[in-house]
């Protein structure tokens, strides 16, 4: 037994047209949802702040608080919670020169190669 089917009408044609209307924009939003998603994670990372705590920055920076702590002369043990702004003020040093040691202990924690620390508090300009 064959079965017959009915002919096509216009309407009939006009929703197959906007189904495949819908699918390819569909097609395209997902492409362009994959897209930004595997270049999420090369967005550059934010530069150190004086709002930024020491946590952050190990989430932030993929690296152990502890190297951090170090770096600042801090006891690991309670874990600092204060703004960098407030450690610095603490230590009477310029947010600068605190960035640019923590700068250099994210470095050393990646295994990348970076200059020592100023051990003045000097900028990075001088030589």
């Amino acid at each position: 037994m064959k079965l017959a089917l009915p002919p096509l009408t216009r309407t009939h044609w006009l929703l197959f047209a906007l189904f495949l209307a819908t699918a390819a924009a569909s097609g395209f939003f997902a492409g362009r949802f994959v897209e930004n998603a595997r270049h999420w994670s090369e967005t550059p990372q934010e530069p150190i702040k004086g709002w930024m705590t020491l946590g952050y920055l190990a989430h932030a920076y993929e690296v152990p608080v502890a190297d951090l702590h170090q770096a600042l002369d801090l006891p690991p043990e309670p874990p600092d919670r204060r703004p960098l702004a407030e450690i610095a003020e603490e230590r009477k040093l310029p947010l600068d020169a605190l960035r640019l040691r923590l700068e250099h202990a994210i470095a050393m924690a990646r295994g990348e190669v970076a200059r020592p620390p100023p051990s003045n508090g000097a900028s990075e300009a001088e030589p």
